[in-house]
């Protein structure tokens, strides 16, 4: 019978230079004597109770070894800790023997673990991007996203309030960032916080040496959804990897914390939080992006701006923004390298297409929006026809079946949904958005009556991986295909358009039953599902937005955004809408800087409606995006305009950056335009006091309005009379100018 071997494979003699790991705890056990013990205990930490439970011993070595054993501080690959405490104390004689039977890692034996770990975590990346890159399009091709790196710290605050990155590889070149431990990612849904993760682990997994991610040793890239069964963050590692890695978690553990230069990405926090069902507090993933953790580790968290659990985590910004003209271009040349002309088309058919510049600023929309309709860019299109996001996914699900038609070799089966299918896919869609039983991710068995599954895996609505705790993925990928045991949809927005068709129907044969399954949603983890089902059915807008306008009060935001895009989305006359738009327009309306240009068509496209209906608005908070005023209303720095509303009941005009436009007369004359103003209020960011060069007299403004003026530093007044600007006492115009629910300082309107 040949001698037991180790974990590593290698031949362990026995003899008395290395013994058995048992016999030599026995012997260690032995020689360690009850003083020696609590010497021990106290260099090694250990609580009150387990040094009681070793002085009140009878064999107080036999109870030091079991606790130490219980707290993953001593076992047959692990002696570092003791080794230490030992030498410490003068036990020579015992440290030559755990020296014997130590299989800790040296450093040649650490980089080929290293090595391993790496090996295994690219081979992951790859399949995951292969499989993630994009309804069908290119995988070499990348979306340079639109990051801003947000209060840099750099001038006055008044001024650079955001940097804008080049590329997202400049988080580990821009002098500020590249010093920085913990970065926050925080882009809105569809912006891209997946996407950037991705391209980051993919790109690290093809670096060149002249990359800078080549610097990395060690990248790991875990989806927070995926890992809420976990509170070890080196357990989660180690469901990444194929099940017959020889990497133990505390071989994981060593590599990660001895490397030079890891990076920790940790992909959809707020999911994360919402959806682990207990603390966060209880795992790792807290203590690291709390820098309580890995502290020399660098890590990247995404996350939505909403989710108030990172607010207070220290961490430097970054921030997701829509895509601009020339990122959209890049990356068609990227997708038809061979065809230079067609990038030059499809940016002036979206440039003509108001609502498509929109659109294709959003990073998934505008993937989905090339995959639907790049093949007839060159045809001469009705514009007029492609004008909700409802319409955008009835057509991209008419493109994969036209899709499939084109290939000849998929049989007629696979070429369409089967309506069964349809049906179900709906359903298990809508039940996994129900705050009790929250899934995104369901194993194929659930699909095992689906008539052809195939279909929506091929066309891309459906991806396949595994999920982290039972990953069964074979040790190379080019041994065979990868073996997925879990299905997801392709993004959070391609389960709410199936949700939203069994609801739209729903809504239909019982209504009763339709409200009561809206109780069960969370609204803060929606993204789309409220204004796919106000465009598939015009009947169920009026019980959505009752539903919205009853939780007004418990979830401010995003409740008025979805308000908005749901009557956008509306499909048909909105006449018989009034009652419900003067409910909406008694709460404030606010047009900011960091909504997206669809959120801002949506809200001028409600304010407007309701102005059209001589329907009051309560209040308008229009927040650093004005770029100038004209005869014709408002000009936003997005290019969208916003007319005079004639029925607006008050106004809040801020401009953060600009001094010089737009002027306090420009404000004044647009904001007088209104015919029911009664209050107006003007943060216009100076040294010194505009002047009013306007004859109020010739504003048709009531004698009861009142204007006011914040210019960073002080509250005034303006008198109708004399046209002229009166001081306020500070305390008291904030009060009576903002009410109680405008926090000036940090620019939250409601």
């Amino acid at each position: 019978m040949g001698n037991p071997l180790s974990k590593d494979g290698k031949e362990k003699k026995l003899g008395d230079v290395d013994i058995e790991f048992g016999h030599q705890k026995l012997q260690i056990s032995k020689e360690l004597t009850l003083e020696n013990c609590l010497q021990l205990c106290i260099l090694l930490n250990l609580c009150p109770a387990d040094t009681d439970k070793v002085e009140r011993s009878a064999s107080p070595g036999v109870a030091l070894l079991q606790i130490l054993e219980e707290r993953d501080m001593y076992g047959e690959d692990n002696c570092q800790v003791i080794l230490k405490a030992l030498t410490t104390i003068g036990m020579h004689r015992l440290v030559a023997k755990l020296q014997s039977c130590n299989r800790t890692l040296d450093y040649p034996s650490l980089n080929e673990k290293r090595r391993t770990l790496v090996d295994c975590l690219k081979t992951r990346y790859r399949d995951i991007y292969r499989y993630r890159s994009g309804v069908g399009l290119s995988e070499n091709a990348f979306i340079d996203l639109h990051l801003v790196l947000q209060d840099p710290g750099i001038g006055r605050r008044s001024e650079n309030r955001c940097i804008k990155l080049s590329s997202y590889l400049d988080i580990f070149t821009n002098p500020i960032l590249r010093r920085e431990k913990r970065i926050i990612v925080e882009g809105e849904a569809g912006f891209g916080k997946t996407t950037l993760a991705i391209q980051l682990a993919y790109s690290w997994s093809i670096a060149a040496k002249k990359s800078p991610l080549s610097s990395i040793d060690v990248l790991v890239f875990l989806q927070m959804a995926n890992v809420k069964h976990f509170k070890s963050v080196y357990d989660a590692i180690k469901a990444l990897l194929p099940i017959d890695c020889p990497l133990t978690v505390e071989d994981i553990r060593e590599v990660v914390q001895r490397s030079s230069d890891s990076l920790i990405a940790l992909d959809g926090w707020d999911e994360f939080i919402c959806r682990a069902g207990r603390s966060d507090e209880e795992s790792d993933f807290y203590h690291i992006a709390q820098n309580q953790m890995l502290t020399n580790s660098r890590v990247l968290i995404t996350a939505r701006p909403s989710c108030p659990a990172i607010r207070d985590y220290p961490a430097r910004r970054l921030r997701l923004q829509e895509l601009k003209n020339n990122q959209r271009q890049t990356y068609i040349r990227e997708i038809y390298p061979e065809h230079p002309g067609v990038a030059t088309d499809s940016i002036s058919f979206i440039e003509e297409n108001d609502f498509l510049r929109s659109l294709c600023g959003v990073p998934i929309l505008f993937q989905i929006f090339l995959s639907s309709f790049m093949d007839d860019i060159h045809i001469e299109r009705d514009d007029t026809s492609l004008n909700r996001v409802t319409v955008l996914f009835q057509s991209a699900l008419t493109s994969f079946t036209d899709r499939k038609h084109s290939q000849q070799e998929v049989s007629p089966e696979r070429s369409q949904p089967h309506p069964e299918d349809l049906e179900k896919l709906c359903k298990i869609a809508s039940d996994g958005l129900r705050r009790q039983s929250s899934e995104t991710m369901w194993k194929r068995d659930v699909f095992n009556e689906f008539r052809c599954l195939e279909f929506w895996t091929d066309a891309g609505i459906l991806i396949s991986e595994n999920e982290e705790k039972d990953s069964i993925r074979p040790l190379t990928s080019f041994d065979g295909p990868p073996e997925f045991t879990h299905l997801r949809f392709l993004h959070a927005m391609f389960q709410e358009w199936f949700a939203a068709q069994y609801l739209s129907k729903l809504a239909l044969r019982d209504l009763d039953g339709f409200m009561e399954y809206l109780q069960q949603l969370n609204p803060t983890q929606l993204v789309s599902l409220f204004p796919f089902i106000c465009g598939l059915e015009s009947f169920a807008t009026t019980p959505v937005i009752e539903f919205l306008l009853s939780l007004k009060d418990e979830w401010p935001f995003p409740i008025m955004d979805f308000m908005c895009q749901c009557f956008y989305e509306h499909d048909g006359d909105k006449a018989h809408l009034r009652d419900l738009m003067a409910r909406v327009c008694q709460k404030p309306v606010s047009i900011h800087s960091r909504d997206s240009r669809m959120l801002q068509n949506a809200k001028i496209a409600l304010l407007v409606t309701a102005s059209e209906y001589e329907i009051p608005i309560a209040k308008v908070n229009i927040v650093g995006v004005v770029k100038a005023f004209d005869g014709e209303g408002a000009i936003f720095k997005s290019g969208l305009r916003l007319p005079p509303l004639l029925t607006a009941e008050s106004f809040v005009i801020i401009g953060y950056k600009l001094r010089t436009h737009p002027t306090c007369d420009e404000m004044l004359r647009y904001a007088a335009k209104s015919t029911s103003l009664e209050r107006a209020w003007f943060y216009y960011k100076c040294w010194k006091l505009p002047s009013i060069h306007t004859t109020v007299s010739s504003l048709t403004l009531h004698e009861e309005t009142k204007v006011f003026l914040f210019n960073g530093k002080k509250w005034f007044i303006l008198d109708l009379s004399e046209g002229k600007w009166l001081k306020q006492v500070e305390g008291k115009a904030k009060r009576n100018a903002l009410g109680d629910t405008f926090l000036l300082d940090t620019y939250v309107l409601d």
